[in-house]
């Protein structure tokens, strides 16, 4: 399956814009600076990436045995997901070592977005990919094979349109979810995102068993340390 390389660029960038707008609400409404949201973004994010290439080159090394060079073509065959974003905020955790700021605060602020945006790529993949199959001319130097944290095809199957749906659901449960101090919101929030994730695997159709393979089950593995470390936090925190 192609995707025009064009209409992935306008996915991401629609989201990234959508999680950017997101992300300055939600700074705001925590009395925060947002001059400092962007320094750690602009840190933590290129470097992510990198790392969630890395991630996905490991996890598919067959692909990569006789061809070094795909590895730096990260258009051709995504990124990890949850190795990004885990990496992503261990990035923040540094930044924020070093700054002298509150890391499980940002932590809290930053992982609203970042599911929001989520949900964003996940939806508007599934709703507009015919419409822009039609639209853009697709050749076979402008493709891109698979979409960040999806396998071939998924994200034209039902089971990504609730991934999307719960996904964005989850995004706003987080938006109002102030009850707990800092750190409860992130940990939560990631738990919550990584097991929706494992659920609803189990319902693609894919030509590879995705089932109880390793990435599978590490995503149950983290959603299940993101849980048991936010029951610790709230325990802890006597509420």
């Amino acid at each position: 399956m192609e995707i025009s390389a064009i209409f992935y660029v306008c996915i991401i960038a629609l989201s990234v814009m959508g999680a950017v707008a997101y992300l300055y609400f939600i700074v705001k409404k925590n009395n925060e600076d947002f001059s400092r949201a962007e320094r750690m973004l602009l840190f933590s994010f290129p470097l992510s990436f990198v790392i969630g290439r890395i991630g996905y080159a490991l996890l598919n090394f067959e692909e990569f045995r006789g061809n070094l060079v795909g590895f730096f073509l990260f258009w051709e065959g995504g990124v990890n997901l949850p190795v990004a974003l885990i990496s992503f905020f261990v990035l923040m955790f540094a930044y924020s070592e070093v700054h002298a700021l509150k890391a499980v605060l940002w932590w809290d602020i930053f992982i609203i977005p970042l599911i929001f945006a989520a949900a964003l790529h996940t939806l508007l993949l599934y709703f507009f990919y015919d419409a822009a199959s039609n639209f853009f001319i697709i050749s076979s130097d402008a493709v891109v094979l698979l979409p960040i944290g999806f396998t071939e095809g998924e994200f034209l199957q039902t089971p990504a349109l609730f991934e999307g749906i719960l996904t964005l659901i989850l995004a706003l449960f987080l938006t109002r979810m102030n009850k707990y101090d800092s750190g409860a919101i992130f940990f939560f929030g990631a738990s919550a995102f990584f097991f929706i994730r494992f659920v609803l695997t189990f319902f693609y159709v894919v030509s590879v068993p995705l089932v109880f393979s390793f990435s599978h089950i590490f995503l149950l593995v983290v959603s299940v340390i993101f849980f048991a470390l936010f029951f610790f936090t709230i325990k802890t925190q006597g509420r």
